[in-house]
């Protein structure tokens, strides 16, 4: 495939469970419970450039697109066809035989029912209980027209970059990853699910040296690397990409040691005790810190950025960035001022390949010890703000199921929770407090910092928690904007890929289907809703966790916004101030 600059791409990867089926006329099939999986990535061609797809939607196909028709074909099997819409990036098609040599043409259809986009990919082989990687198809420009055909219900499931589904008749796991996040100057992007590949679409691919697949932060099968031992690593090779001048190194990692008493290399490119030490990241035995240096290429200094007692045997979030603005160390989103430097530093180069886990010559002992994930190499220094968001981004990155009530399919547990509720007060249920309308971008943090200066606009530019007053009718906008939250597609959507909020209409339907109209009532309902509390507007202070629960809908009413209350001895839908930080829970679109 031709080399692209990633900034102009739109991908879209897509799951389609096989489930082996009778369809008369099919491949020789001997065991009627076989199933087999196929997975690949749709990058969008237009008139021989590529379409750029924005943030905000980043799961949608090029503009006009408004249906994915997957056909498969093979010898001795009727054409099989699924159409669903161009929103979703996760889908199910029936009737799969197992077997091999089968062909996966993908269309991409206007509202009329117009091909204007066409990639398909030749001899795939399914297999019983096995994922089959089509790769990356390249949707050309096509125009003409479909034919008719008869499709099955359309799909609703939607994710980015599936890595674990699992179906049954009431819940459906997946674990949601967009990798189109922050790509602005990203020249490389591990996100390891499954293997070291670089999800930029710059080739640097790694080469993996003898380190192992394992469970991430939420416990998804395969989708980190673990090392433990000398000479386990992570190849990135010498290209010129990964050697920016100015730049940022985004890591998530789990050291698995009591203490430290060595070096350990998290991430490096050059050797120990010779030629040039561009740049690495390390667990350091003094102060049990962790500290990350660059090699300037103007002063010929190793310049540092250092946190003192990094947390160990736990997930950590780590952010590097140098250049003309200073060199800094962020942890798990908040600059460290233990020791950093704002004195501008140019990273300077020899030969050496990028290493995660080891250095080139360290003496053993000092490799990496412990968990890898979701590597990201910036050709830029990424602000403090869009740091901030990504490690809250990658939070919300997490294994969840979805469950039905009152005839919708909600997500099991609030925007933000480690887990579904024990009990109405389970503080790990608890989950963020967000300001109606506003995106995650930090702010709706329990503990975020806070700040009485109204925001212009519907991206404030920060993560601090925006206190309303009478000016501004108790919302953090400085004029109201009543579009915000509106749909899948809405602004400043928080939910994963194919969520939305829940108007108010659908809060109602849901609280009248509890057996008791208090707490009880809605943690006993298949939403296990949960106590967490609120922020208030005049001082951003959090109130009544344990107590009460509020979850915001998407509905305005007036001035104010619509949510749902419940306490010890009612529940009910009301209307009241934007600016108050509340629950969120998503529902299916």
């Amino acid at each position: 495939m031709k080399q692209i600059p990633f900034l102009a791409l739109t991908v879209m990867t897509i799951f389609l469970c096989s489930l082996l089926l009778s369809c008369g006329g099919g491949l020789d099939q001997t065991n009627s419970s076989s199933t087999g999986s196929l997975t690949m990535t749709l990058v969008w061609e237009d008139s021989g450039s590529f379409v750029f797809r924005a943030v905000t939607t980043p799961r949608s196909a090029p503009s006009g697109v408004t249906t994915i028709r997957a056909r498969i074909t093979g010898t001795g099997m009727s054409e099989m066809v699924q159409d669903y819409t161009a929103s979703a990036g996760h889908g199910e098609i029936s009737g799969v035989p197992v077997g091999s040599g089968l062909t996966l043409t993908i269309q991409g259809l206007d509202g009329s029912g117009n091909v204007t986009y066409q990639g398909s990919v030749s001899n795939i082989m399914v297999t019983d209980g096995q994922t089959y990687d089509c790769g990356v198809i390249t949707m050309a420009l096509t125009g003409g027209t479909s034919s008719t055909t008869t499709t099955q219900n359309p799909i609703t499931t939607t994710t980015q970059n599936p890595t674990t589904t699992t179906t049954s008749s009431t819940t459906t796991t997946t674990l949601f990853q967009d990798n189109t996040f922050m790509q602005n100057g990203l020249v490389a992007y591990y996100p390891f699910a499954g293997n070291a590949n670089d999800e930029s679409w710059n080739g640097n691919d790694g080469n993996v040296i003898g380190a192992t697949l394992t469970d991430d932060m939420f416990g998804a099968s395969d989708q980190a690397y673990v090392f433990s031992r000398y000479n386990q690593y992570i190849d990135l090779g010498a290209s010129s990409l990964l050697k920016p001048m100015v730049g940022s190194i985004s890591i998530w990692f789990y050291a698995d040691v009591a203490t430290i008493t060595d070096y350990r290399f998290l991430i490096s490119n050059g050797q120990w005790g010779g030629g040039i030490n561009s740049f690495d990241c390390t667990l350091h035995p003094t102060n049990s810190k962790f500290g990350c240096s660059i090699l300037d290429g103007n002063s010929g200094k190793t310049i540092y950025a250092e946190k003192y007692n990094i947390l160990l045997q736990q997930w950590v979030h780590v952010v590097f960035t140098w250049g003309g603005e200073g060199v800094y160390l962020y942890v798990n989103g908040e600059l460290s001022t233990d020791v950093y430097s704002s004195a501008s530093g140019y990273a300077t180069y020899g030969n050496e390949s990028t290493k995660i886990g080891q250095q080139k010559n360290a003496a053993s002992g000092r490799q990496w010890q412990g968990k890898i994930d979701d590597v990201r190499i910036y050709n830029r220094q990424i602000s403090g703000t869009e740091i901030l968001a990504l490690y809250d981004y990658t939070l919300q990155l997490r294994n969840f199921s979805t469950i039905s009530s009152a005839g919708q399919v909600w997500m099991d547990r609030n925007l933000g929770a480690t887990r579904v509720a024990t009990s109405y007060n389970d503080s790990e249920a608890y989950g963020v407090l967000y300001q109606w309308g506003r995106g995650a971008d930090g702010h709706e943090k329990r503990n975020s910092s806070t700040t009485s200066t109204l925001s212009s606009s519907d991206s404030p530019g920060h993560g601090s928690f925006i206190l309303g007053s009478s000016s501004s009718n108790y919302d953090w906008r400085s004029s109201q904007n009543n579009n915000l939250w509106q749909g899948v597609s809405g602004v400043n959507n928080p939910c994963p890929a194919g969520f939305r909020l829940p108007t108010d209409v659908e809060w109602e339907a849901e609280r009248v289907t509890w057996s008791s109209n208090d707490r009880d009532g809605a943690f006993s309902s298949p939403l296990k809703l949960v106590s967490a509390g609120y922020r208030h507007s005049s001082d951003g202070s959090v109130v009544n966790a344990g107590i009460f629960g509020n979850y915001w809908s998407s509905t305005v009413n007036g001035s104010f916004a619509s949510y749902l209350f419940f306490g010890s001895g009612d529940a009910y839908v009301y209307s009241y101030r934007r600016a108050y930080g509340r629950s969120l829970r998503c529902i299916e679109e």
